[in-house]
């Protein structure tokens, strides 16, 4: 049944609706044309006249319409070959115009510094142009999925979700037993928000991120206090997230089976688990490409011949994309996908591809529109888009260097670099941001994976199949090009991958010996259950007691960091720090501490003391002395002898630091 659009009659709804659409959209545009008057400097005045005189447009010919039904049968006409190819309804056309210049108004009415021009012009415009996409895509008919959605599987999300949520959320606060500097900064940058510091969403935070994940930290942070479990709040949801939204990426196209064993296996993976209870933006990535990746395969998979519905799907995989920018950057990985999948797909059906041409321009169009004020930051500032790549990409000098230092070939270098990156999985330890002198997969379901590379690799012809090999080979290539390989931060996007591929072959031995062993079919399936149990178990017995009892997360450095913004949330009085810990350390290298105790204030002293301070006390005041630079500490004594002196000694029995306490006039 075709659902292409057909030119409106005289006295059609259709029109009367066109022409509102018109009216809304113009009015909307010299609204926004007027109040940006008022805020841009007089230099970028045209940029507000030109969003007035484009609304003019729409508005003029709204008051045609509505007065000349002939006008807006015009006009009907002139836009349905669009609206047909689209399979969309005529005035849908306008909404889907419209919405890319609402994103522009946002872009203008934010601006790139940390404050926006006009912070509910920008925000509203920005969700008005993703609301006005959506509207523009939206057919009655359209489903989120292929197949029958049960009540069965939504309880089954929910029981998923619930798990996931409490694996991520058990003692957050506590374990990853420190706060690591890159977390205090992230909270500091979260912070700036509450404190109106800074309010532009659409520019760069803390270490070239997108300022956006910092706003929703900041959201967290402001609810349940300036702590680390509000800090890492966002992530273990976002975690969590992700374990439903992998269940229903992989039902429709794997079956139950598989879906409930990858999302169970997902919910207690360690290394899920891990990344979930840290305070930083790389878990989103996973939850972004899984949702991206269901709606895709949706919109690609959907056989009836209504090209709406495809549209539709397509839309909001491509309003997902756009999302996605605004958090961690190895998910800007999918273009790469994407147009490898989409080339694939070209030259084994062309004809497919040129069907489902209408909806990726849906994609692309999505994508454009949430992401153009973000995209016109970069485009100003170029350095801040390639920070989070340059300063860890070790091509050009870095391999030259290596290649000197190590008398090796470019070549032989990047080999073994990529060699190391694709055992990470299974064979080689990962590192950096999660070291628990493991490959990334325990011993269990390292094996699993790999029998489940060989049903994808029999299954290549499969396109579900190619984009998970995609999928894959995107992480290879990622860890392979980056610092630390193999660092496990630059992995999380593709953890959900990773379980599906370690349930796949229990799903195929249990469809394999079924009709084999029919008598013995409840023996197969507790076989394949024990497995599964076996391999979740043991993950969730390994992150929440060998490692987390061992404590190997952080540094000696962190671990001072932490122990000091705890001895001074002790104190009663808000004191003076005098830190002296440089050259190893200093007060303000690990953010750790302004984040957990914002009401101290420090200053380093750099220098080694040579004779007693002269300055008089009036306040609280403590000095805080690493075990290199102790002796100093009898020259504070001399100054102030009567101080209250503490030491305190970290997880090895080893001493992190001594403390000297001074009252308001103990001079």
């Amino acid at each position: 049944m075709s659902m292409k659009s057909t030119p409106s009659t005289d006295e059609s709804p259709a029109l009367h609706t066109l022409s509102f659409s018109l009216l809304v959209v113009g009015a909307i545009l010299v609204v926004s044309g007027q109040v940006l008057a008022r805020s841009l400097l007089l230099s970028a005045n045209w940029r507000a006249n030109a969003i007035t005189v484009i609304g003019m447009v729409p508005f003029i010919l709204s008051a045609f319409t509505f007065q000349r039904r002939e006008i807006a049968n015009a006009v009907d006409k002139i836009l349905h070959p669009t609206s047909s190819w689209f399979g969309l309804e005529t005035y849908q056309i306008i909404l889907l115009f419209a919405a890319p210049i609402f994103s522009i108004v946002a872009w203008l009415a934010a601006d790139d510094g940390m404050f926006m021009l006009v912070p509910v012009l920008a925000v509203g415009s920005w969700l008005l142009a993703i609301l006005s996409f959506i509207l523009s895509h939206k057919k009655s008919s359209v489903r989120l999925g292929t197949g029958r959605w049960s009540r069965e599987d939504t309880y089954l999300m929910l029981l998923l979700f619930s798990a996931a949520l409490l694996l991520r959320g058990f003692m957050l606060g506590e374990l990853p037993w420190l706060l690591t500097g890159d977390e205090g900064s992230a909270g500091l940058t979260s912070v700036e928000f509450i404190e109106n510091r800074r309010n532009n969403i659409f520019v760069v935070g803390w270490f070239s991120f997108p300022a956006m994940f910092f706003w929703v930290q900041s959201v967290s942070i402001k609810l349940l206090g300036q702590t680390t479990f509000a800090l890492r709040f966002p992530s273990m949801l976002a975690g969590a997230l992700t374990i439903p939204a992998l269940y229903w990426f992989t039902k429709p196209f794997f079956g139950r089976k598989v879906a409930l064993g990858s999302a169970a296996f997902l919910a207690g993976f360690h290394f899920h688990i891990h990344f979930s209870r840290i305070g930083l933006n790389n878990i989103w990535d996973g939850l972004f490409v899984v949702l991206f990746s269901g709606m895709l395969w949706r919109a690609w998979n959907e056989v009836a011949n209504s090209r709406a519905m495809t549209t539709s799907n397509f839309a909001l995989a491509g309003v997902i994309l756009g999302l996605s920018q605004y958090f961690y950057t190895s998910v800007r990985v999918l273009f790469g996908i994407l147009v490898v999948f989409v080339v694939m797909a070209i030259l084994q059906d062309r004809s497919a591809v040129r069907k489902r041409l209408p909806g990726l321009t849906s994609l692309f169009i999505g994508f454009m529109v949430v992401v153009i004020p973000l995209a016109a930051f970069y485009i100003q500032h170029p350095e801040q888009f390639t920070a989070p790549f340059t300063r860890v990409a070790q091509l050009g000098p870095w391999l030259q260097e290596e290649v000197s230092r190590t008398g090796q070939s470019a070549a032989v270098i990047m080999t073994t670099k990529f060699k190391q990156a694709a055992l990470a999985f299974t064979h080689v330890d990962i590192r950096s941001w999660y070291s628990p002198e493991q490959p990334m997969l325990l011993a269990v379901p390292a094996a699993l994976f790999i029998l489940g590379i060989v049903i994808l690799l029999i299954k290549l012809r499969q396109p579900i199949y190619q984009w998970l090999t995609l999928w894959l080979l995107s992480a290879i290539f990622i860890i392979a090009l980056s610092e630390s390989t193999p660092a496990a931060q630059r992995l999380t996007f593709v953890a959900p991958a990773v379980a599906l591929l370690v349930v796949l072959p229990l799903n195929s031995i249990l469809n394999w010996l079924t009709p084999i062993f029919r008598t013995k079919k409840i023996w197969i399936l507790i076989l394949v259950f024990s497995l599964l149990a076996v391999s979740i178990i043991g993950d969730v017995s390994f992150y929440f007691g060998k490692y987390s009892l061992e404590r190997r997360f952080g540094d000696l450095n962190t671990e001072v960091a932490q122990s000091v913004a705890q001895f001074l949330n002790s104190l009663e009085e808000n004191p003076k720090v005098f830190f002296c810990g440089l050259p190893r350390m200093g007060y303000y290298t690990h953010s750790t501490i302004n984040y957990l105790a914002p009401h101290a204030s420090g200053q380093d002293i750099p220098d080694p003391l040579s004779e007693p301070p002269t300055a008089a006390i009036h306040d609280t005041v403590v000095y805080i002395f690493l075990p290199e630079r102790l002796s100093e500490l009898d020259f504070v004594r001399v100054a102030y002898p009567n101080g209250e002196l503490n030491e305190t000694y970290g997880r090895n029995d080893e001493l992190l630091y001594t403390t000297y306490l001074i009252e308001d006039g103990a001079n």
